[in-house]
């Protein structure tokens, strides 16, 4: 038994786009013409986010193009050179700046009779495909970010000077500390099979409580009551802050959120520095960090580079967090390609 995986949160992913650049390409057969240069997305099929982005940067005469994970013919049929230049579904252009989102290797889908070992082969292979794109192509978004990992992360925001709780990684907490969080060191998903997701999602737990539970370490936290949630989306020097309160736990928000209460909220100068420098420092360009509130104090948690934010929009009514991207996006695809 594996503590953390929790089977009865489980999220099937429709596999549909909605993707206007593409669906625009698909209708009307431009190959001739080429793509020139564009901005390439990293992704797979099921991403409200880039659906969105897509049709707004096409409002912006940008041209976008998606690589999909799951995408077998996509996929399979890519070509890259050595000049930056790549042909995708027989288009020909230039990805002058790449965006590596939810590009996973364990969606795509494999023929039925294929053992193991050739389907651990074809992720590995796509796995590498998303590597070299996000090296080959002239700018890459995150690129350079130096805390990916939450413990790290934690490690940087301490010397930045925010509030973090005491947390280590291990099978049980090195010292008795009563109730403390446990989370998984990587992803909250697990896809398996392909296209179904079951949740890992953070538990409250008493001393010694993995010891016969869970096989491999974790990430252990300091409980703490808490007041309200904040989630920062941080876009270069501009911010979004989003505070979400009547959250009982993280699995809450994946199965009945209608209690749940989300509104912007006016960043605090202090906590906005603070957030600034963590950027700079860690070189991380897009990202959303989140927090915990107790007794006036901002404690922070991880600093989620890889994100989605369609969620939040839809329940504050205001589409702020995609205007704070789009414009990003498109100031950063301006600067690489003039």
């Amino acid at each position: 038994m594996q503590y953390l995986i929790d089977h009865g949160l489980k999220l099937n992913l429709t596999g549909k786009s909605r993707d206007f650049q593409t669906a625009y390409r698909n209708t009307f057969d431009c190959r001739e013409e080429g793509l020139g240069d564009y901005i390439l997305i990293l992704t797979r099929h099921d991403d409200s986010e880039v659906d969105q982005l897509s049709l707004s940067l096409a409002a912006l005469g940008i041209p976008m193009v998606r690589l999909n994970s799951d995408d077998v013919k996509a996929v399979t049929t890519t070509e890259v050179f050595m000049d930056g230049t790549m042909s995708l579904n027989g288009y020909h252009g230039r990805p002058r700046l790449v965006w590596r989102r939810h590009f996973a290797p364990e969606g795509i889908p494999v023929s039925q009779g294929v053992d193991q070992l050739e389907r651990i082969y074809v992720q590995n292979q796509v796995e590498a495909l998303g590597d070299t794109l996000t090296e080959v192509i002239e700018r890459s978004i995150n690129g350079d970010t130096t805390a990916r990992t939450r413990l790290n992360q934690l490690r940087v925001a301490r010397e930045c000077g925010f509030e973090v709780l005491s947390s280590w990684i291990g099978l049980q907490p090195s010292t008795p500390l009563g109730a403390a969080i446990a989370k998984p060191i990587g992803t909250h998903w697990v896809e398996y099979p392909s296209h179904e997701l079951t949740g890992v999602m953070p538990k409250v737990v008493g001393d010694g409580f993995c010891a016969n539970l869970e096989k491999v370490p974790v990430l252990l936290q300091e409980y703490l009551e808490i007041e309200f949630e904040l989630r920062v989306f941080v876009a270069g020097e501009k911010m979004v802050a989003i505070s979400i309160w009547n959250c009982a736990d993280a699995r809450s928000l994946w199965l009945d959120n209608s209690g749940l209460e989300m509104r912007e909220e006016e960043l605090d100068p202090k906590l906005e520095s603070l957030i600034r420098n963590y950027c700079e420092r860690t070189k991380t360009e897009l990202c959303a960090i989140d927090f915990v509130v107790s007794d006036g104090y901002y404690y922070f948690l991880e600093a989620n580079v890889l994100f989605d934010w369609v969620f939040y929009e839809r329940l504050i009514e205001a589409n702020v967090i995609s205007e704070l991207f789009l414009h990003w996006i498109a100031k950063e695809f301006a600067l690489v390609n003039s």
